[in-house]
């Protein structure tokens, strides 16, 4: 190779070079930079929606207690005395028949359709986010819902445990989970029910949060993929 040769092969070399260096380097530090700001913004999206699933709940607690202070039936429902051996017997004997009871059996229209029940229909047509409400006394049954529930007894139910240990005002409320029977994204609020100082039973808030996992992915949003929650199962 002659010297213009090597000189051209010099200037090739110098000229390409950069090129190749700029492309490694965006390939790898540029990469990862971009990874980076992405995780950043999904992380504050995320961050964002967690902050609104606390309000809400929160939210939906404090009109719970403000509905009970201004009615009283719910409360007067639960002012029953406490449970005898013959009661927990009968409670046993209607939850083995309690899958097959229809909406037209007096037992579940009474406890569809008792004035406790009626309020409690009437808070969910104002805060339609409590897609479902039912509460159980002291010993566990199940005195007022707004939809049958899939059992009677619910004394051995995690809910119902917590929520007779909550004291006056506190709440609980589950990990965040998809109900299969209602079709969303749930949390379970549970609160407990006092009246003059004495604790009368627990109610639980089935509030469904799908529409707020909507706000995520917002009309001008163009880019691809797809929304995935992941559940604390996995």
């Amino acid at each position: 190779m002659g010297l213009r040769g090597k000189f051209a092969l010099a200037l090739a070399i110098a000229a390409v070079l950069p090129l190749l260096v700029g492309f490694v380097v965006l390939q790898t530090f540029g990469f990862q930079h971009l990874l980076a700001t992405k995780g950043r913004l999904h992380e504050s999206r995320a961050e964002r929606l967690a902050r609104s699933l606390e309000s809400a709940v929160e939210a939906q607690a404090g009109h719970m207690w403000s509905w009970l202070a201004a009615d009283p039936t719910l409360a007067s429902r639960l002012a029953m005395p406490p449970a005898s051996l013959a009661d927990r017997e009968e409670v046993a004997a209607i939850e083995r028949r309690w899958a097959a009871l229809s909406v037209e059996d007096p037992l579940l229209r009474e406890i569809l359709g008792n004035p406790g029940a009626e309020s409690l229909k009437r808070f969910t047509g104002v805060h339609p986010l409590a897609a479902e409400i039912l509460v159980a006394d002291t010993r566990g049954r199940v005195v007022a819902a707004t939809r049958k529930t899939s059992d009677y007894d619910q004394a051995d139910e995690a809910w119902w445990v917590v929520g007779s240990t909550l004291p006056e005002g506190a709440m609980w409320t589950d990990a965040l989970h998809f109900d299969e029977s209602a079709g969303v994204f749930s949390f379970d609020l549970v609160l407990p029910v006092h009246q003059g100082g004495e604790w009368r039973g627990v109610i639980k808030m089935v509030l469904d949060v799908s529409p707020m996992f909507l706000k995520l992915r917002t009309a001008g949003d163009e880019e691809a993929g797809r929304l995935e929650i992941l559940l604390p199962d996995g």
